[in-house]
């Protein structure tokens, strides 16, 4: 499954990437949907996130970083018996003017076993709303500095 957007944040863009490059920010940002973030080393992290009746322990690795316009993760998640899920997100950000930047996004997600059953339907409205979710507290987290 892919999904992608695009959005306008009133910031320059090394204040956004310095947000989007920081998973404790991004994750404060999820309404609780990322939870217990670990930054193991500069490349690797993990958190739990929370699917209808099953909490999946992930593990995150940055693959791609060019600051301050271009990062790529990839998630990788077990609900044990349930199955696993598999993501790389990539975010563009391109500076539009000194106090202007445009956030490219783009998720592609792989879901195995009941855990496909079980979330396939509401995986693509969730990520649309967690990436609004970051992208409003950005926003917000930016105005008020």
């Amino acid at each position: 499954m892919e999904f992608q957007g695009q959005e306008q944040v009133d910031a320059p863009r090394q204040q956004v990437w310095d947000f989007i490059s920081d998973p404790r920010r991004y994750a404060a940002c999820t309404e609780g949907a990322m939870k217990n973030i670990q930054i193991v080393d500069d490349r690797h992290f993990t958190f739990e996130i929370q699917v209808p009746g099953q909490r999946i322990k992930c593990q995150g690795e940055w693959q791609q970083r060019e600051e301050p316009s271009m990062a790529r993760m990839s998630i990788k998640g077990s609900a044990g018996f349930f199955g696993k899920a598999t993501m790389t997100n990539t975010v563009d950000l391109t500076e539009l003017g000194p106090n202007d930047t445009q956030v490219n996004w783009h998720t592609n997600v792989e879901l195995s076993g009941v855990l496909s059953a079980l979330a396939g339907s509401h995986v693509g409205p969730a990520i649309e709303s967690m990436n609004q979710d970051v992208i409003n507290c950005i926003r917000e987290q930016i105005k008020a500095s």
